[in-house]
C-alpha cells in the first residue's frame, strides 16, 4: 500500500503544508503541531540545507557532540561519506538558532509510527543521474555505482524502549530506475494483486542505531570533501547556481494514548 517503505521517497522540496510553512522545529512541530497532539510513538525530522563548507553544518556541529557509533560502524559510515551525531541538554546557540530557522528548513515531516514500523525520510531527488564510490565492508573493494532517476533517503525504524526512550535503525537507500510491476499476496493473503514498485538499493551494512530520549536529536550528513561518495550522493545538492550541503535532524517522541471512554467506564465499574 501506499505506506510501505517503497513508496515513501518523496521529493524534498520545500513544504506546501501551511502546518509546516512557519519553519523549524521552534515552529513548525512546537507551535502550530504540538507534539502532544500525537499519542504512540512519532518521529520529527527537517532537511536544512545551506552553502557548501558553512562552518556549522561541516565543522561546528560535529566536533562537540556525543559518540553514540560503535567504532567500527562509525569507520564504515565515514568510509562512505556519512556521519551521524547526536545532540541533546544545552543546545548549542547557533543550534538553536537553526532549529527557529524559517529560511533553510526543508521538506519537514512529522510522522506517527502507530500503524507504520517504518519509513524513508528523503534528501534528495529526483535526479537524473548519480554516480558514487561505495565500500560495503572495512577491508573490501570499493565499487563504483551508477544510478539513473534516484531519489535518496534514509530509511528509519523506531522502537520504544521500557524506559521511555525510542530506538531508531537508521540505514541509507537510493530508489532508481522505472517503476516495475511485480505480483505480490494481498493484504489478507486468500490472493495475488500486481503492484507498481522502484527498484531500490538498501545499504545494510551502513545501517546503525541510536536511542534518543525525549529533547535529543540525531543530525544526519556527509562532510564538504566527501564527494563522490554515497553520503555526498544524499546529502548534496546543485541548488541556487552553486553546491549546497544539507544536514537532516531528527527527534522521536513517545506519548502514552489517552483512556478511552470505554475504558474509563470499565474501571469506574471494578
Amino acid at each position: 500500500g501506499p505506506d510501505g517503505p517503497r513508496a515513501l521517497f518523496r521529493s524534498a522540496e520545500p513544504a506546501k503544508s501551511a502546518s509546516f510553512a512557519v519553519g523549524g522545529f521552534g515552529n513548525a512541530f512546537g507551535n502550530s503541531l504540538a507534539p502532544d497532539d500525537l499519542p504512540g510513538l512519532s518521529v520529527e525530522s527537517i532537511l536544512y540545507e545551506r552553502p557548501l563548507g558553512d562552518a556549522l553544518f561541516d565543522r561546528d556541529l560535529w566536533a562537540s557532540a556525543a559518540a553514540f557509533l560503535l567504532p567500527k560502524t562509525k569507520t564504515l559510515l565515514e568510509e562512505n561519506g556519512f556521519r551521524a551525531v547526536t545532540l541533546g541538554g544545552n543546545l548549542p546557540p547557533a543550534f538553536l538558532k537553526l532549529l527557529e530557522s524559517k529560511n533553510e528548513a526543508i521538506a519537514p515531516h512529522r510522522l506517527s509510527f502507530v500503524h507504520r514500523t517504518e519509513e524513508v525520510l528523503p534528501t534528495l531527488g529526483p535526479i537524473a543521474e548519480c554516480k558514487f564510490d561505495l565500500l560495503a565492508s572495512l577491508g573490501g573493494d570499493r565499487q563504483v555505482v551508477k544510478l539513473k532517476d534516484a531519489n535518496a533517503g534514509i530509511l528509519i525504524r523506531p522502537e520504544l524502549c521500557a524506559d521511555g526512550r525510542v530506538k531508531l535503525y537508521c540505514e541509507p537507500q537510493v530508489q532508481h530506475g522505472e517503476r516495475q510491476e511485480f505480483i505480490r499476496p494481498n493484504a489478507d493473503a486468500t490472493g495475488f494483486q500486481v503492484q507498481g514498485e522502484f527498484p531500490v538499493e538498501r545499504y545494510a551494512p551502513l545501517g546503525f542505531e541510536v536511542t534518543l530520549a525525549a529533547g535529543e536529536f540525531l543530525i544526519i550528513g556527509a562532510p564538504a570533501d566527501a564527494a563522490e561518495l554515497l553520503g555526498s550522493t544524499l546529502f548534496t545538492v546543485e541548488s541556487k547556481s552553486e553546491p549546497r550541503q544539507r544536514i537532516l535532524v531528527i527527534r522521536a517522541n513517545y506519548r502514552k494514548p489517552e483512556p478511552t471512554q470505554a475504558m474509563n467506564r470499565q474501571r469506574s465499574k471494578k
